[in-house]
């Protein structure tokens, strides 16, 4: 499993030089309902800082919304596909 939620490492973040100018404040991934509105709640709080919420979830608990825009996405993708062949 990837762990996008360890992006802002991956630029730095966490480095002693860079602890200053820093505007990160959370970033790890979410699995638990209870998980995902403490971290919006902190984001919400600090609206100056820069957070990434990676959420987990079952395929079978994708809200449609996001089922759908995968599936756009992916009929995007078939589309330009074709037309560059």
């Amino acid at each position: 499993m990837w762990r996008y939620h360890k992006s802002f490492e991956y630029f730095g973040d966490g480095l002693k030089q860079n602890r200053e100018q820093a505007v990160t404040s959370f970033a790890d991934m979410v699995k638990t309902r209870e998980q995902f509105e403490k971290a919006i709640t902190q984001a919400l709080k600090e609206t100056d800082k820069i957070h990434f919420v990676e959420v987990v979830m079952s395929p079978m608990n994708a809200p449609k919304s996001l089922v759908l825009t995968i599936e756009g996405t992916r009929e995007y993708k078939k589309r330009k596909h074709e037309t560059q062949e």
